[in-house]
């Protein structure tokens, strides 16, 4: 297996564990996330040596720890916000260090894009996508009218992260 491989699978194998757990329990294990943040840049660095050399493996390493604080950074503003739970910062920090930080990135994006076209499918389906539309648009325009309570509800954030860091390694295969 090469050494894109392994990190590429410990990626999909930490997101999906965490998918997994978020739909069940609503949370995402900190043993997961900072086990997979401590593992990371010692996994790239050994097989980066063992394919390249010393300077591969020392260029793997910084680039893992890299990709975790740059992948990082966006979601740890959202938290701030209320706009993201913590381990959902934690598993982006995690999947940057497995992945770097192009790809961390771009998982990133694509998780956001799966769960924007998420919400609205599921209020499609259960019927109440025109009319949480309608409260929305006056809400929007009359500040006595409260939003709709729909736009409240929580999203458990994992299955998009994974779905977002399966399309960009599927992709990233494709092109190269």
């Amino acid at each position: 297996m090469t050494s894109i491989g392994i990190t590429t699978g410990m990626a999909i194998a930490t997101a999906a564990v965490a998918a997994y757990t978020d739909l069940r329990t609503g949370t995402i294990p900190n043993s997961l996330t900072f086990g997979s943040l401590a593992a990371a840049p010692i996994v790239t660095f050994v097989v980066a040596c063992s394919a390249n050399g010393m300077s591969a493996g020392a260029m793997a390493a910084l680039g893992s720890v890299a990709g975790a604080l740059l992948a990082g950074i966006g979601p740890t503003i959202l938290f701030a916000k209320n706009g993201l739970g913590g381990g959902d910062v934690k598993l982006f920090a995690a999947l940057g260090a497995w992945l770097g930080l192009h790809l961390g990135l771009e998982l990133q994006a694509l998780a956001f894009f799966v769960a924007m076209l998420w919400v609205p499918g599921r209020l499609a389906w259960e019927g109440r996508l025109f009319a949480v539309a309608v409260g929305w648009t006056r809400s929007l325009f009359n500040r006595k009218v409260a939003p709709p309570p729909e736009l409240a509800r929580s999203l458990r954030f994992g299955p998009a992260i994974l779905a977002g860091t399966v399309l960009t390694i599927l992709y990233r295969s494709l092109v190269a």
